[in-house]
């Protein structure tokens, strides 16, 4: 060993030493994790002062390799950390030996172990060292040097040891955030002086404050600190200004002017900026449940130094006006003098302020006035997304009577109608002190729907519950409707025409079970006994309830349809499809009696005997990673000897949505539905007979209204992809007949029929993160799929797969085969189900460089009579997370003929 060191430290043989062990570190493998480790303690001999700064050099590159390839796997070297401190702390070392540097201990702290002594890292040579660095006028060597204070940070926040050391007398985490506002404003301030433009200066101040949100997800209790360091910041913008203005001489007024709109620019940019940082910093202290009067109290105060402010543009006080709108994040409100947050009355409570409704619509009208027809639009889509549905509503209305354009007007008029719907359903969640004279109640008993029995006046709280809904459920309709344009516009609204009619669908389903109610508890006043009653109602209920279930599965379907879709939209999304689980859920138990549930089949068509297995496997699968004891109490609710549970396909999306707030509102709801209807169950267990029944119906039809009453208190958002209005990524599918008839596709009575099939991508973006070469595709036909005549192929703009009646059903099958072609040969060969009038076939495709596929199938149509037949399809595929996504087809299925011999 000493002799190889001696070798090693003679100054001609260094640089052949780096290397061989360079050479040698790319073949290193699991199975030589020893040697490397013994290798990367022998590199830190090289990086001492008196090697050259070439072979230093070297030395890093081998350092920085074994640790991004995870090949260091013994305790952490302390005297690499030191040595590595000691270069950055070189007042001569090179500009690129520095940035070199820093990288490698960014590797180390991302790749060591937790739990490593707490004496590694000394958080004042730390600060002292990133401080210097972070003044160098190279701007990546400054950013990577605040970066790797974050990961070190971050990294000390799971060690059970450095726990005293981060909340020690350095307070690290201070630090690092008192550093990152420091050159924010260091960036800030000089271009704010010259009044210029630096192309530079943007990007680094959007890196700094993402490094500011990372940090405070992992330190939320430092979300006072990162609130006044952005007061701080914004009142550094304002005083730069004042001072510049000061120093402007009058007669040079007129010169600078130019100057001066440079420097508004600029200065619309970075509040902009800093809006959008304190939107995602809330919502993540929402999440964290740590949001508070003190929070509040410090956000209004800099929205209103702000506001007063004659600095900015109209635009900027309206959307920081509608920061204090925000219902998912003051919705969760917590008093410092309560123990815990109560989330639903905190919504009731909180989530809403006249005061502030009318400062936000003001200045909306100032914009207005000034002719700012884009900013106004955008605030509009930021209250939508929001929930701020009174100020979307104005907006929208106003913009509708300013734009030319016919599909413009299209668009905004189908937006006034769904903004003023849920207007409407908003305000059924007001408190008394609402924006209209009427008077909206909080609470919703069954003796109020008994009432509408006797008097269907408008200030009945039940009439005007139903009456508000099914006003709400019309203006989305109407929403719909507008967006049915010509075939001019192609795929246009393909994401919103579907979102507008799974919420019209829901909106409508609830109405559907207040009028319900209403029902019921008028025909007890009649003389239809119990039993009739029970049995009428039972089965109208079931129908309902199997309709939420499929419309969950739809949502699920647009969650995994849009491959750029935003997390936040996806969540939101996911959050409806447990909405629609749960009233399931909800409807479907409220009146089930398991000793006369399989006598109500004989009512009538269409309701399953197995109806409380298929609601609990759903609702299970959604809630599976939330709380346990609600699962415990739905699985004693499941009747034993039931079909299995298969939850798989729902725990990937559900557990994405579970920090969304809608989410976790529908939870705690959830577990109040579950836990309530698992008493009504024990009660109705004992009942045989009309005995008892009245009493069991009204307690479990009463409870099904409490949980109405309680998910119509969480707010609804609109998800932020609603207004991306670009063309989605879909797919398109041809197909041609092997005879290649000039009259189209034919086939003769009693043969198969084959095809030629190709799957082109279109309206693929370069953007796209997502990559996949490999689809899967069904194509299916029935009886009822006959056509009147050859029509051809059908208009492409009004073509809408999700119209379709059974795309829920098709696209299981599909998931089913593509999961299963993992593990066995795909099998193209046509396939007719247990029902006659039904065939399919399964095809893969392998995309080539264009987005094109190319296959061939046969379908099993020798038992199609003479005739049109329209093909229809599906397609999905894989993308390299292991994530399905079901790709919207983009043209309808080709029409075959079945010609007679």
């Amino acid at each position: 060993m000493c002799t190889m060191l001696n070798y090693c430290f003679t100054a001609d043989r260094c640089e052949v030493v780096i290397r061989v062990f360079g050479r040698g570190l790319s073949g290193c493998h699991a199975g030589f994790h020893f040697q490397t480790c013994f290798q990367a303690d022998l590199l830190v001999l090289f990086l001492n002062k008196e090697k050259t700064f070439h072979l230093r050099g070297t030395t890093l590159r081998c350092l920085h390799y074994i640790f991004s390839k995870g090949m260091y796997h013994v305790p952490l070297n302390t005297s690499l950390v030191n040595t590595l401190f000691s270069m950055l702390d070189e007042p001569q070392l090179p500009s690129h030996m520095l940035f070199q540097a820093l990288q490698t201990l960014r590797k180390i702290i991302l790749r060591i172990h937790p739990n490593l002594p707490s004496d590694v890292f000394e958080s004042s040579k730390l600060l002292s060292i990133a401080t210097n660095v972070s003044a160098s006028p190279i701007t990546s060597e400054s950013m990577l040097a605040i970066s790797v204070l974050v990961d070190i940070s971050r990294k000390l926040r799971g060690s059970t040891q450095m726990e005293s050391f981060v909340h020690s007398e350095s307070h690290l985490p201070s630090r690092v955030i008192l550093l990152i506002i420091d050159q924010i404003t260091l960036t800030v301030k000089p271009v704010l002086v010259l009044c210029q433009i630096d192309s530079v200066m943007l990007p680094k101040v959007n890196f700094l404050l993402d490094l500011l949100i990372i940090l405070n997800r992992e330190y939320p209790d430092l979300h006072l600190l990162v609130l006044d360091q952005i007061f701080g910041l914004i009142k550094s913008i304002l005083i730069v200004h004042d001072n510049v203005m000061a120093t402007t001489d009058t007669d040079a007024f007129v010169h600078d002017n130019a100057d001066l709109k440079e420097s508004s620019v600029i200065r619309s940019k970075l509040v902009f900026r800093i809006y959008r940082f304190l939107i995602t910093f809330l919502e993540n202290l929402s999440e964290a449940e740590a949001i508070s009067t003190k929070v509040f109290d410090k956000v209004k105060i800099l929205v209103e130094h702000i506001c007063q402010s004659n600095l900015f543009e109209c635009y900027a006080y309206t959307i920081y006006s509608l920061l204090l709108q925000h219902q998912f994040i003051w919705g969760h409100l917590v008093h410092e003098s309560e123990g815990s947050c109560n989330r639903l009355s905190g919504i009731s409570l909180h989530s809403y302020s006249v005061e502030h409704e009318t400062h936000v619509i003001e200045f909306a009208k100032r914009m207005l006035t000034e002719k700012n027809s884009w900013p106004a639009y955008r605030v509009g889509t930021y209250a939508a997304c929001q929930g701020a549905w009174h100020t979307t509503t104005f907006i929208f209305e106003q913009l509708v009577k300013r734009v030319c354009s016919d599909l413009c007007c299209r668009w905004l008029k189908s937006l006034v109608h769904y903004a003023h719907g849920e207007w409407k359903c908003e305000l059924l969640r007001l408190p008394k002190q609402g924006l209209e004279t009427r008077k909206f109640p909080l609470t919703l008993s069954i003796d109020d729907l008994g009432e509408i029995g006797q008097d269907a006046a408008c200030n009945k709280k039940g009439h005007i519950y139903s009456k508000e809904l099914a006003a709400a459920y019309n203006s989305i309709c109407s929403s719909l409707e507008t967006l049915r344009v010509d075939v001019t516009t192609g795929q246009s609204f393909y994401f919103q025409r579907w979102f507008l009619s799974l919420r019209a669908k829901l909106l409508g389903a609830v109405v559907d079970i207040l009028n319900i109610l209403r029902n019921i508890i008028k025909n007890r006043q009649g003389q239809k006994s119990s039993m009739v009653e029970y049995f009428i109602s039972v089965q109208k209920l079931t129908q309902i309830s199997l309709q939420l279930k499929r419309l969950a599965q739809e949502f699920d379907l647009v969650t995994t349809s849009f491959i750029d879709i935003d997390k936040k939209s996806s969540s939101i999304i996911s959050a409806l499809a447990i909405s629609c689980s749960l009233l399931a859920f909800c409807s479907g138990f409220a009146l089930y009696i398991p000793s006369l549930a399989n006598r109500v089949a004989i009512c009538g068509p269409g309701v399953a005997n197995n109806i409380d297995t298929i609601l609990i496997q759903n609702l299970v699968g959604r809630l599976w990673h939330s709380n346990h004891e609600t699962i415990t109490d739905l699985c004693l609710l499941w009747e034993a000897g039931g079909k299995p549970f298969d939850c798989f396909h729902f725990r990937s999306r559900i557990q994405a949505c579970e920090n969304c707030s809608e989410a976790r509102d529908i939870l705690r709801v959830s577990s109040d539905a579950v836990s309530g209807f698992s008493g009504v169950k024990s009660k109705s267990n004992r009942v045989q007979n009309e005995e008892g029944l009245t009493e069991v119906t009204k307690d479990g039809l009463q409870l099904l209204l409490e949980i109405l009453m309680k998910w119509m208190q969480i707010p609804f958002r609109t998800p932020k992809y609603f207004f991306n209005l670009r063309p989605c990524l879909g797919s398109e599918l041809f197909a041609v007949n092997e005879t290649r008839n000039p009259d189209g596709i034919c086939v003769s009575l009693g043969f198969h029929l084959s095809l030629n099939l190709c799957l082109q991508l279109r309206n693929a973006r370069p953007g796209i993160s997502v990559r996949f070469k490999k689809f899967y595709c069904m194509l299916y036909c029935k009886l009822s799929f006959m056509e009147p005549r050859a029509s051809g192929e059908q208009e492409l703009g009004t073509y809408q797969a999700w119209e379709t009646d059974d795309m829920v059903e098709i696209s299981e099958k599909l998931l089913k085969y593509a999961s299963e072609c993992s593990t066995k040969k795909s099998n193209k060969r046509g396939r007719r189900s247990d029902d006659e009038d039904f065939v399919y076939s399964f095809v893969c495709f392998e995309l080539n460089d264009r987005g094109q596929g190319f296959s061939s199938c046969l379908l099993d149509v020798s038992g199609f009579p003479v005739g049109y037949y329209r093909i229809k399809w599906y397609s999905c595929c894989f993308d390299n997370q292991g994530e399905c996504w079901t790709l919207p087809p983009l043209n309808p299925g080709p029409v075959f003929t079945v010609q007679s011999l």
